[in-house]
């Protein structure tokens, strides 16, 4: 399934453990690995280049050829060649073992990219053309507007790719000298990658994200987000299936290509980083003068989050200007949306808080706890203590109406209360309720971990949706239509007042833990398996988004995704405009 293109407003942020590290001396601008891991070679932003054995970091030898800026450095499949290309114009090739060099090319003001595959050498400068020796110069291709800042030969032999500023990826046949634009980012495109089968191209941008696309096919299959600032260096590795990005914001992630999920994000640098390199370890290269590099055989460190808890989320609503969690470390906090800063912290709950709920005007909230309180709060300057229910153990609370709350839980019967003087109003159905929602004053649909979903109206149950057990459930404001998430992985659209349902689709493999529904009829589920899941009733369309963790939390509103882990991470997108009114 594709992937949806949102922005992660607070992004992951995971240290990771540094495995090896290397002092250049100077910034480094550029950096590459053989193709069986044993070298390294470091581009500095003065000139010389170092070769290092990749396992103990030794120099093996110093290449000293540029007069400046060293844009770019490749080795040849058999390790014997180096070709480099700098920002005094000159395209180098360098033969190893002999520390020996030839000049293949100079007089353009910069280049700033280059590939090798041992026979044929490419480069691309500020000039707009993309240069290819066979031996010699044998062709000079021209089609971008601007600056080329990648190349990379195609490895059937007969094509190449390339990437500018002017936000284009094209491919090249250079014996006819015909390009085909491949995508258009909306800012410049920084680098580019191919998988070793050539069937897939990683492309990363200004914009902070990097796109994958099928080369074959010619379209975008996936969009990866998590750099806050340009990415400027990708690469991946020689399985095909995972990738490595540097950045100016000072981070290097790894990603899994066939999920679309982050692995890892790293921040050791204290500077840009400039390149990245994937050998038997992720390396990266910054203007720091450190070159860093993790075994990707290990599996990195959690990720944790500017938004987070202490234990897992197991209730989000968004209020406009705030968002609202709670969680199993007992504690329920406001969030600034735009800073992501916590702004307010409320404790005092003995036992995991196990829902929120807020009021239709959105100035009051319940929570509901395993310690057997029911918490009521009101919205002054900030969230203010008010009425406090000793309802028994529960799971589940929400408004009946602006003056009555219900509750129910596994071990309580659904019970409404009086807003006004905290006693019980009445009795609703039978304990065993693990979650519901409230369509009206008088109308409700709960749900058990035993039997289907059971609809009241004016409290006598009134039928069932559908024959199985529910494991999710949610209405849209109006409470016209209910969502209801299965065991089977399946989720289900109906009607307040219908008998079958809607529409039903089956997006994931196992148990639904959570479902939300856009302001666009769109189905957002969760299953213990990332990543979400988008889904179009009307189309039957389903495209992901990349999370870690099972998401027990969700809510949308007004153009913001909010979704809360079993490890205490809240993840807080923002949905594009152009993708919201899409159906």
């Amino acid at each position: 399934m594709p992937m949806l293109p949102l922005k992660l407003l607070h992004p992951v942020v995971s240290p990771g453990e540094v495995a090896q590290q290397l002092h250049e001396g100077q910034p480094i601008s550029a950096i590459a690995c053989s193709s069986d891991g044993r070298l390294l070679a470091l581009g500095t932003h003065y000139g010389p280049i170092s070769i290092r054995d990749a396992e103990t970091g030794a120099v093996l030898y110093r290449l000293d050829g540029h007069t400046g800026r060293v844009h770019s450095c490749a080795f040849s499949p058999d390790s014997r060649w180096l070709l480099s290309a700098g920002l005094d114009g000159a395209l180098v090739r360098w033969e190893i073992a002999s520390d020996t060099s030839e000049v293949l090319f100079t007089g353009v003001q910069s280049l700033n990219t280059c590939d090798l595959d041992g026979i044929r050498a490419v480069t691309g400068g500020d000039d707009g053309l993309i240069r290819l020796w066979d031996g010699q110069l044998a062709h000079t291709l021209s089609g971008h507007p601007g600056m080329i800042t990648g190349v990379a030969l195609h490895p059937d032999g007969n094509r190449l790719i390339s990437c500018g500023i002017d936000g284009t990826v094209r491919l090249w046949e250079p014996t006819s000298g015909h390009s085909t634009t491949l995508y258009h980012h909306p800012g410049a495109v920084t680098d580019i990658a191919i998988t070793p089968d050539g069937a897939m191209v990683l492309s990363a941008g200004t914009d902070g994200r990097l796109r994958v696309w099928d080369l074959h096919r010619g379209r975008l299959v996936g969009e990866l987000h998590g750099h806050s600032g340009p990415i400027t260096s990708c690469a991946i590795d020689p399985t095909g299936h995972h990738a490595v990005s540097g950045a100016i914001d000072r981070t290097v992630m790894t990603w899994d290509l066939r999920t679309g999920t982050c692995h890892g994000t790293f921040t050791s640098h204290s500077e840009a980083v400039m390149g990245v390199a994937w050998g038997k370890r992720v390396w990266s290269a910054s203007e720091d003068g450190m070159a860093r590099a993790w075994d990707p055989t290990v599996q990195p460190a959690p990720p944790t989050h500017q938004l987070r808890h202490l234990d897992a989320v197991t209730g989000a609503r968004l209020t406009g200007e705030q968002l609202l969690t709670v969680s199993a470390d007992c504690t329920l906090r406001a969030w600034d949306i735009d800073s992501g800063q916590c702004v307010q912290i409320l404790g005092g709950a003995l036992d995991a808080l196990s829902d929120l709920s807020l009021s239709a005007d959105r100035r009051m909230l319940v929570t509901a706890s395993h310690d057997g309180l029911t918490r009521l709060y009101r919205r002054e300057e900030r969230w203010q203590t008010g009425l406090t229910l000793q309802t028994g153990p529960i799971t589940v609370a929400a408004f009946l109406s602006e003056h009555a709350l219900l509750t129910g839980g596994p071990s309580q019967p659904m019970q409404a209360w009086s807003l006004l003087s905290g006693r019980p109003l009445f009795t609703l159905g039978e304990t065993g309720v693990v979650d519901f929602v409230v369509l009206s004053s008088d109308e409700v649909i709960s749900m058990d971990v035993i039997s289907a979903p059971i609809r009241w109206s004016a409290g006598e149950p009134v039928g069932r949706l559908g024959d199985t057990p529910a494991t999710a459930i949610t209405a849209d404001d109006d409470g016209e239509h209910i969502v209801i998430g299965r065991c089977c992985g399946s989720i289900e659209v109906w009607r307040h007042d219908g008998d079958r349902p809607l529409f039903c689709h089956t997006p994931h493999d196992g148990p639904v833990t959570a479902v939300a529904i856009l302001e666009d009829g769109r189905i957002l589920s969760a299953t213990a398996e990332a990543p979400l899941a988008l889904w179009t009733p009307t189309t039957g369309r389903c495209v992901t988004i990349a999370t870690h963790g099972t998401i027990l939390a969700l809510d949308v509103r007004a153009g913001l995704l909010v979704a809360g882990d079993d490890t205490g991470n809240v993840w807080l997108f923002a949905i594009p405009d152009p993708v919201r009114a899409a159906a």
